[in-house]
């Protein structure tokens, strides 16, 4: 299982999608005031008080279950075309996280009469999972390749 290069890719997405649960990912910056406010957890929160600002409780949520698909997907090695098939919902989700919190973001900054918004490096985890997880797709289509040849060679 842990010999497989699709395998250290997963564990990868794994391991980024956790970290970015965690993280702050963006914000927006209220240029009037000076206040800066990012998205923790489950809220956008001003960074100075702690004040709860906006609640976003599914934006955690999305990294969270990339994560664990990931880590079914990991231990699914026998059924080759599943584990395809679970990536390339991983795929859509990492898709669907960008259009969340570029919603999120939207809304935030309607809030306000002059804001910016602002991206943290956690932000582009989904965009390196992305990447991770067509090289994993390529990866378990070539080992079924493999594994139908030498099906036919017998």
């Amino acid at each position: 299982m842990w010999q497989r290069i699709q395998t250290l890719y997963l564990a990868i997405v794994v391991v980024l999608s956790t970290l970015q649960i965690f993280l702050p990912v963006a914000g927006v910056m209220d240029i009037l005031n000076g206040e800066v406010y990012e998205y923790r957890l489950f809220h956008l929160i001003n960074s100075t008080t702690g004040e709860v600002f906006l609640d976003s409780y599914f934006l955690p949520l999305l990294p969270a279950i990339i994560a664990v698909i990931a880590l079914v997907t990991i231990f699914l090695f026998n059924k080759r075309l599943l584990q395809i098939r679970l990536c390339v919902i991983n795929l859509v989700l990492a898709l669907g996280y960008y259009g969340y919190l570029y919603y999120h973001l939207y809304v935030a900054r309607e809030n306000f009469e002059q804001a910016s918004i602002y991206y943290s490096m956690s932000a582009s985890f989904q965009l390196i999972n992305f990447v991770l997880l067509i090289m994993a797709i390529r990866a378990i289509g070539k080992d079924e390749a493999l594994i139908r040849a030498m099906d036919r060679i017998r």
